[in-house]
């Protein structure tokens, strides 16, 4: 991000951009993504949207762009003396979009903290370079933070590849890896964390875990 800043001319026009690491290899308009958003939960109002938003744009200029996108209306408003919604409770509200920032979240009722000592995740690590590397030790968060996210993916000093990552992300070894960490963390995944979900057998995992959400 930084040496994508410092090619920025001072007078030019700022916008806010969705890119993650490579961010030189491309970026997206966060309100492109955000009218992707809109339109797939208007055409699909049973399915829930979990966005964690990284801490480099402003609390006023993120509201502003859910607002030009219509979404405000379609934000949970988390309630921390209370329990985390359902999906379904999510559902019949018509809040179907829960948005949280990475770390400082400001006042916004919709905006959740996500990774800080009184956020909402705690997950794993997600800096491995092998599979035989992976671990399901506490990362961010803390371990009463009700939802539990596992990171699983490949990083090395090459961009990420969706070769690489049909491996990973295979039936057994995504399968094998998730119940390993619900076994020593003691808590159901809420969140699987992978590249390219495409690629791989992840919405089957998934399916599975819900079908069987104890460890055999």
């Amino acid at each position: 991000m930084e040496r994508l800043q410092a090619d920025v001319p001072p007078d030019a026009v700022h916008d806010v951009y969705l890119c993650h690491t490579y961010c030189e290899l491309g970026a997206t308009k966060f309100s492109d993504a955000l009218d992707q958003i809109h339109h797939f939960i208007t055409r699909n109002p049973h399915e829930v949207v979990l966005m964690i938003i990284g801490d480099y744009v402003t609390e006023e200029d993120t509201r502003k762009e859910f607002e030009k996108a219509g979404l405000l209306r379609r934000l949970w408003e988390y309630d921390a003396t209370k329990p985390l919604p359902t999906l379904r409770q999510m559902i019949r509200a018509k809040r179907t979009l829960f948005v949280m920032a990475e770390r400082d979240a400001g006042t916004e009722p919709w905006y959740s903290e996500a990774y800080g000592s009184q956020g909402l995740v705690q997950d794993t690590p997600f800096k491995f370079e092998k599979t035989d590397q992976f671990s399901c030790k506490l990362y961010r968060g803390a371990k009463s933070s009700p939802m539990f996210q596992i990171n699983h993916w490949i990083t090395t000093k090459s961009p990420p590849s969706a070769r690489a990552a049909k491996k990973v992300n295979s039936y057994d070894v995504l399968l094998d890896r998730v119940r390993h960490c619900q076994k020593e963390r003691g808590k159901f995944p809420t969140i699987v964390g992978v590249n390219f979900y495409d690629q791989g057998d992840l919405l089957r995992v998934v399916r599975d875990l819900n079908e069987s959400p104890s460890p055999p």
